[in-house]
């Protein structure tokens, strides 16, 4: 048997190379699959800890955004810390003049937004409060002692809301001579918020920003979902990570805790003294309060407002959350036979996930 060939038909063979060409291009042009980088370091008395998942980063690209996140950090440490003597913060607390002094403008911006917020939460929070931490001891002086009524009152007198203001030039001005700032209820937000926009700079799209437990986070996680964080539950002594109240996905939001139940002192007759202060009355909190979440847009407004909620309580802040769109809260509270119970504000449900 004789086979003849099949005659050669231009066409199919254009076809068939088009679709083997198409096939080789695909190949070739497919991006890179994501890379998964953590970053680590020590930096505001604390740790700070960053992921990224990206498809362009090469190690030298993530070994100089580190080097570009830890020099900004310690800027910001030079500009806000009251432990470092020759900080611009302390300078400026050393400088008994109610004539403007000038500050770097991040330090101006976090300043005005505290100013803000004390005024908006009625004093719950406070960055005119440092001779109140200083009096308690919780200060770079330490350690902590309960100071007597004349000392409360003299520091109480410097604490108000318009203790430090800011010029339309970003100068900082004292209402008295001997008034003193404190940031560091706010600085470490600043920071997450910062690093945050240095990261997206370089044009990273999916990350997760953490220092000391104030965290922002955009995009998915290494798990292809968005970035899920827990909310310590607050027991004293507890360690971080050691047991969850909640977990929360954040998606472009951030996340701040306040809590009473690690920092804290006890008196010579067995009471513990803890470091969160009512400004409004100069002394530490008393309630049934354990722990507050904040979830806010940018990092700085969701630390500030995590103590200024502490302060408040839970109907107070609440009430507060209500008034105000973009931020949500939840309340973790003794009751009232000791049990740890959580109230949220109607919002925050949404962000709440299983383990």
């Amino acid at each position: 048997m004789i086979i003849q060939p099949r005659p050669f038909n231009l066409r199919k063979t254009l076809t068939a190379l088009a679709v083997i060409g198409v096939a080789f291009y695909f190949y070739y042009q497919r991006p890179p699959p994501l890379q998964f980088w953590r970053m680590s370091g020590a930096t505001m008395g604390t740790t700070y800890s960053i992921k990224v998942l990206d498809q362009r980063l090469t190690q030298v690209d993530v070994q100089r955004l580190k080097q570009e996140i830890d020099a900004h950090l310690a800027e910001i440490n030079r500009q806000m810390s009251t432990y470092l003597p020759d900080s611009e913060i302390s300078r400026f607390n050393q400088h008994q003049d109610t004539t403007p002094f000038s500050v770097s403008p991040g330090f101006a911006g976090v300043m005005r937004l505290a100013v803000e917020v004390c005024r908006d939460t009625d004093g719950a929070f406070n960055p005119g409060l440092d001779p109140l931490i200083n009096a308690w001891g919780f200060g770079p002086s330490g350690p902590g002692a309960t100071p007597d009524e004349a000392i409360l009152e003299r520091a109480l007198a410097l604490a108000g809301c318009d203790a430090v203001s800011v010029t339309p030039d970003g100068a900082l001005v004292k209402q008295h001579p001997r008034s003193t700032a404190n940031l560091n209820a706010i600085a470490k937000g600043w920071g997450v918020d910062e690093v945050a926009r240095l990261i997206e700079k370089a044009g990273v799209t999916n990350y997760f920003v953490e220092i000391g437990g104030e965290v922002f986070a955009r995009g998915i996680s290494e798990k292809i979902r968005p970035w899920r964080v827990g909310i310590d539950r607050p027991a004293d002594g507890a360690l971080p990570g050691e047991a969850y109240d909640l977990v929360v996905a954040l998606d472009g939001v951030a996340l701040a805790t306040s809590g009473n139940y690690r920092n804290f002192f006890t008196t010579d007759d067995g009471i513990n003294v803890a470091h969160i202060l009512d400004p409004r009355t100069g002394r530490p909190v008393l309630s049934s309060t354990a722990s507050v979440s904040v979830i806010a847009p940018t990092c700085m407004l969701a630390d500030a407002l995590a103590t200024a909620f502490f302060v408040m309580g839970s109907d107070e802040g609440l009430a507060w959350v209500e008034r105000h769109e973009g931020v949500e809260a939840a309340f973790t509270e003794y009751g009232a036979d000791g049990e740890l119970v959580t109230r949220l504000s109607p919002g925050f449900s949404s962000f709440v996930v299983s383990p």
